[in-house]
């Protein structure tokens, strides 16, 4: 059975930018049950429960509730989509941690669910914005 890929991969983008419960709840929607997750230098996760932790580690160590995708361009080629975005990270209060350009490259599985999601940016403001909490 075909897949719109696209559109899919539009709603899960579109929940990050609500709240932090929506994120998670989106990451358990979209994702396969062994999906990984590379986005270096971060180390990938393998599963959702590492991918979650890792949402949850990020919320604790820079304060991060949602990271609403500014999605600028979605090509499709079979199973793999590739996206360019800005995500902008923020707090509880909307307050903006950083904005962050991106390029996802999301391979699905049969069953229509993100099987691997590679992660290409500058990891400068990740590093930054860690650092900076870490003083405070």
């Amino acid at each position: 059975m075909q897949r719109d890929h696209e559109q899919t991969l539009r709603a899960f983008m579109q929940e990050w930018g609500k709240d932090f419960d929506s994120v998670v709840a989106a990451f358990r929607r979209y994702l396969a049950p062994n999906a990984v997750w590379a986005q270096d230098p971060i180390p990938a996760t393998h599963g959702i429960e590492e991918a979650v932790g890792l949402l949850r580690d990020t919320r604790e160590r820079i304060g991060m509730c949602s990271f609403g995708a500014e999605v600028r361009h979605v090509a499709v080629n079979g199973d793999v989509a590739f996206a360019e975005r800005v995500d902008h990270l923020k707090r509880d209060d909307g307050s903006l941690i950083f904005s962050l350009p991106v390029t996802g490259v999301f391979e699905f599985d049969r069953d229509g669910r993100i099987a691997v999601w590679r992660e290409y940016f500058d990891s400068a403001p990740i590093m930054k914005a860690i650092a900076a909490a870490s003083e405070t």
